[in-house]
């Protein structure tokens, strides 16, 4: 926690004396790593914000372990409010400087935009921007494809450790850093674009005029959003885990006429993440499977031979490569077939 992030002292307000996060009135849910709330100020029906409970400057540097649970908030957000067409923003920070708005953002604490039912094209939003030479906006687009997961252009299609805006349509993903853009951006750019066309143009709640005339749609707003959330997740059901499955899964559910919900791990940092989980998940099934019968006891055995099979082929090394070590180990140190039981401290 930063103690000048006015986000994390809000968070703090929150916790405060063991309050629970959902006195928050604009609060959708949570989740262990997320707080999802209806944005106080409202560009546009439905907007919502994504806002790490741990202090991250952008979501760029969020762990990659923490994919999954971002997956699974965007996914929530879809079934209630059918994001067929949608609008996600960030303006990214990665390197703060206090005297002066970065890549127009003022609150140096991640929190993703999301707006449901909206969209809005590039070339309007982007319209005020002016790249350096030989630049211009497609340099930095990709098709969004449900298999490839923003969080992780962020990380890896990145230029470098850089301030960003990123914009995300159903349709492409838009991150420009901050070294391709000319002069300073200006603050709440995104909010600015969103308004001409969603809010009469008012896009600055901090301007007091602005907000007295709009206060009242302001509170509708979110009101609306909280009701049509609530409409629609009474029958909801939280993901109760996210893991790494054969390849052939997909299909078999698939042909029996079952959905699932999924994505590709494009990056080896997030597949050994997955496999390193996998392999916990199969050990402590071997270890249950002992009190059962041989055939179960092979059948879990199989499933750990063959997450370290993925592992040492991510890793470009062979069962052979670890079989010559265990054969060293056992030389000099020897085996456990004695069975002998150490006290240790």
């Amino acid at each position: 926690m930063i103690s000048k992030c006015s986000m994390c002292n809000n968070c703090s307000e929150i916790y405060k004396n063991n309050k629970s996060i959902y006195n928050v009135d604009n609060l959708l849910f949570e989740t262990k790593n997320f707080i999802v709330n209806v944005d106080s100020y409202p560009v546009a029906k439905n907007h919502i914000l994504i806002i790490p409970k741990d202090h991250y400057t952008s979501f760029s540097n969020i762990e990659i372990e923490k994919t999954d649970e971002l997956q699974c908030i965007l996914t929530r957000l879809d079934i209630t409010f059918d994001m067929s067409e949608y609008v996600i923003f960030e303006h990214g920070t990665n390197i703060v400087d206090d005297n002066k708005k970065i890549c127009g953002n003022s609150i140096f604490h991640a929190h993703l935009h999301v707006i449901p039912k909206s969209n809005i094209d590039p070339n309007a939003a982007f319209s005020d921007l002016k790249l350096k030479k030989n630049k211009n906006i497609d340099d930095h687009s990709l098709k969004n494809d449900k298999n490839k997961y923003f969080l992780n252009v962020l990380k890896y299609d990145l230029p470098s450790k850089t301030n960003y805006l990123l914009l995300v349509n159903n349709k492409k993903y838009y991150c420009i850093p901050e070294e391709d853009i000319e002069g300073e951006i200006t603050s709440q750019f995104f909010r600015k674009a969103l308004a001409k066309k969603y809010n009469n143009g008012v896009y600055n709640w901090k301007d007091n005029d602005n907000f007295e005339k709009n206060k009242d749609l302001y509170k509708i707003n979110m009101d609306l959003t909280l009701y049509e959330f609530k409409r629609n997740n009474t029958n909801w059901t939280p993901y109760r885990n996210v893991k790494l499955i054969r390849d052939n899964i997909i299909d078999i559910i698939k042909k029996e006429g079952r959905e699932i919900d999924y994505y590709i791990a494009e990056n080896d940092e997030e597949y050994m993440f997955f496999l390193k989980k996998k392999l916990k998940e199969e050990c402590n099934e071997f270890i249950e499977s002992l009190s059962f019968d041989e055939k179960k006891i092979k059948e879990e055995c199989a499933d750990i031979l063959e997450v370290i099979d993925n592992i040492l082929s991510s890793k470009n090394l062979s069962f052979d490569d670890i079989k010559e070590i265990k054969d060293q180990k056992n030389t000099k140190n020897g085996s456990f077939k004695k069975r002998y039981i150490a006290f240790t401290r």
